[in-house]
């Protein structure tokens, strides 16, 4: 008389092949979208910096003072509703 040892209701072995399939595709799926996003991610340049933001930091270095650094705004505001 022949023994099956598989739980009840089980595939046997063609269930834990699909199993051990699986086991090993989440981590392999994981890997590879995680490598794809790092490549996306890398060659995506750097926004062009908007000229407010290069007036701003030029005030905040000491590059300009407060006098030149608040015509210079007025004339980008000037310059923006023509």
């Amino acid at each position: 008389m022949m023994h099956d040892f598989a739980f009840p209701g089980s595939w046997g072995m063609l269930g834990g092949g699909l199993l051990m399939g699986l086991l090993w595709l989440g981590p392999i799926l994981i890997v590879a979208f995680a490598g794809w996003w790092l490549v996306r991610r890398a060659g995506r340049p750097e926004p062009p910096s908007s000229a407010k933001s290069t007036l701003e930091e030029r005030y905040a270095r000491g590059e300009i003072g407060r006098e030149e650094y608040l015509q210079k705004l007025a004339d980008l505001a000037r310059g923006s509703r023509v």
